[in-house]
C-alpha cells in the first residue's frame, strides 16, 4: 500500500491536474534567456472580489490565480516569469507553495 505522500503525488497527477477533470494547459514562459517556453497543468481561477479603495467605494475586480504542481516545473519558477492562459499573459505577482505540491500564483493580467 502506497503511504499518503505518494498518494497525494498521485491524487494530484491523475485528478487535480489532469485536463479531463479540473485543469488546463496553461505555458509558462521562463524570463531567463536561453529557457523555452512549455506546456503545463493548471487549474485557474479568476474570481470577482470587492475591494475597498481610499474612496472607500466597493467595486468589483478580478483577482485571477493559478495552481499549479510543482512536479511539472522545470526549473524554479523566477521573477519575470509569465504564463499564457486562453490566450491572455499573466504576470506572477506572488507564488505560494501550499507544503503539500502545489503552488499557488497571484497573477496579474499584462496588457499588451
Amino acid at each position: 500500500m502506497p503511504d499518503f505522500k505518494q498518494q497525494l503525488t498521485d491524487d494530484l497527477a491523475n485528478v487535480f491536474f489532469n485536463e479531463a477533470e479540473f485543469a488546463e494547459e496553461i505555458t509558462l514562459t521562463p524570463a531567463a534567456q536561453g529557457q523555452s517556453p512549455y506546456n503545463i497543468s493548471a487549474i485557474f481561477d479568476r474570481e470577482f472580489i470587492d475591494v475597498d479603495p481610499e474612496t472607500e467605494r466597493p467595486i468589483l475586480s478580478t483577482h485571477p490565480v493559478a495552481r499549479i504542481n510543482e512536479n511539472e516545473l522545470v526549473n524554479p519558477l523566477q521573477p519575470g516569469d509569465t504564463l499564457t492562459i486562453r490566450s491572455q499573459i499573466f504576470e506572477i505577482k506572488t507564488k505560494e507553495p501550499d507544503g503539500v505540491g502545489t503552488i499557488i500564483l497571484e497573477l496579474k493580467e499584462k496588457i499588451n
